[in-house]
């Protein structure tokens, strides 16, 4: 099992979540599966494509591991599940917490 190294802007706030369900299990490159940890950086600003903690304030208001697709339709938090698809449109309340960095898969000894 090689060891990576990822450098971490000190500047920089993060943390860590620990991904409960399956709706991120074939999110590519790495597959985020229920048990998981994710590191994020923190931050409101999302780019199209990357993987993020969002919070859907009408819902929940309990962040989600989701994609970040911006399409001219509007904002979305989309799952990449093998066993549904979700597309959650997120209104002008709704805000992304924080940006994956890095999947953190635990393993057994």
């Amino acid at each position: 099992k090689p060891e990576k190294e990822i450098k971490l802007n000190t500047s920089s706030e993060y943390f860590i979540l620990k991904a409960n369900g399956d709706s991120m299990n074939i999110a590519e490159p790495v597959n985020i599966d229920n048990g998981d940890y994710v590191l994020l950086i923190k931050t409101t600003i999302a780019q199209n494509n990357d993987i993020v903690a969002g919070v859907l304030i009408k819902e929940d208001e309990t962040a989600t591991l989701k994609r970040y697709c911006v399409e001219s339709g509007g904002k979305f938090l989309v799952s990449e599940s093998d066993t549904s698809e979700i597309q959650l449109p997120m209104s002008g309340e709704d805000l992304v917490q924080g940006v994956v960095v890095a999947i953190l898969k635990p393993v057994d000894d």
